[in-house]
């Protein structure tokens, strides 16, 4: 199939599109000029477009004779969006809504629009939840993902697109380590290696569930072929949950070295505890996660000593 993945120049774009031309898609990446130039050297097999997102006067040339959609492109982060809330919705918001519309136009099969398990739930009393639990975001971030599944789902209805919504839990892997600023393993890991101090807030017994970058991208691969129509919701997730602490014990492990901690006030917008349940995923696909996070944080670590001297690309 044909694939465009828009915002794909980031840490889990580029892991999906290198999943998806490995199995044989024609795949072509919309992003910044910085952004591609930043990772040129990861996506030379692609065809690429320049998209100044959340511009999208570029939307046509980017979606001439594609099936699928990837939506990856997001200007904020849970921490920024909340720094500035109109911001958030103005820059993420309005530009998806555009993106549907223009996948109407062009007659475009399939739009899969990456959403945030880990923050569209809020708070939740449950040890393991699935799709039908109730939303209620804590952060702008939250807002925004589950409003543009929202619109989704209307523009699938009123237009019969078939479009699917990802709430990925928390992603991570090797990437990360090249530039990125967000994700917590990665931050600590950097850290660990630099021998600085781990910012830490709360007191560490904030529960996540965190979920090896190879299988979201398998995920993505599946969503991207599953025989499906109409709007569908799907959490992606390891249905593990470890708490900050956990993955600090595990790096230091792995590293072997001691880690120092500076202890912050927790924040207000952070979810205390979230693990979600993908069965719904895993029955209609067979997808099943196969990377636990030892082992993941192990590989992680052994990437960033090979690459630190050597590193060619940076991922935001």
């Amino acid at each position: 199939m044909n694939v465009l993945a828009i915002g794909a120049a980031g840490f889990v774009g580029l892991s999906a599109i290198s999943r998806l031309y490995e199995t044989g898609h024609k795949v072509r990446i919309a992003d910044t000029r910085d952004r591609l130039l930043n990772t040129l050297p990861l996506i030379q097999n692609y065809e690429q477009v320049v998209l100044d997102w959340p511009d999208t006067q570029y939307l046509n040339n980017a979606l001439e004779g594609i099936d699928v959609v990837l939506h990856f492109a997001w200007t904020t982060s849970p921490a920024s969006s909340m720094r500035n809330i109109e911001a958030d919705a103005m820059q993420n918001i309005l530009p998806s809504i555009k993106l549907a519309e223009a996948c109407v136009e062009h007659r475009v099969n399939r739009l899969i629009f990456m959403s945030s398990g880990g923050t569209v739930y809020g708070n939740v009393a449950e040890e393991i939840i699935d799709e039908s639990h109730v939303t209620s975001p804590l952060c702008a971030y939250g807002v925004s993902k589950l409003s543009v599944e929202k619109y989704l789902y209307i523009f699938s209805k009123k237009h019969n697109l078939d479009t699917i919504s990802l709430r990925i839990s928390n992603p991570y892997g090797n990437f990360q380590l090249l530039g990125s600023k967000v994700g917590a393993i990665a931050s600590f890991l950097r850290h660990t290696h630099k021998g600085k101090p781990i910012n830490l807030f709360g007191d560490g017994g904030t529960v996540r569930d965190y979920l090896h970058i190879d299988d979201v991208s398998k995920a993505i691969a599946l969503a991207v072929e599953m025989n499906t129509m109409g709007a569908e919701v799907f959490n992606i997730s390891s249905g593990i949950g470890y708490s900050l602490q956990d993955t600090l014990d595990i790096i230091k492990a792995v590293s072997g070295k001691e880690i120092e901690i500076n202890r912050l006030e927790e924040r207000r917008f952070d979810v205390r505890h979230i693990v979600l349940s993908s069965k719904r995923f895993q029955n209609t696909t067979g997808w099943q996660p196969q990377i636990e996070l030892p082992q993941g944080i192990a590989m992680m670590w052994k990437y960033l000593q090979k690459t630190e001297n050597g590193q060619k690309a940076k991922v935001a």
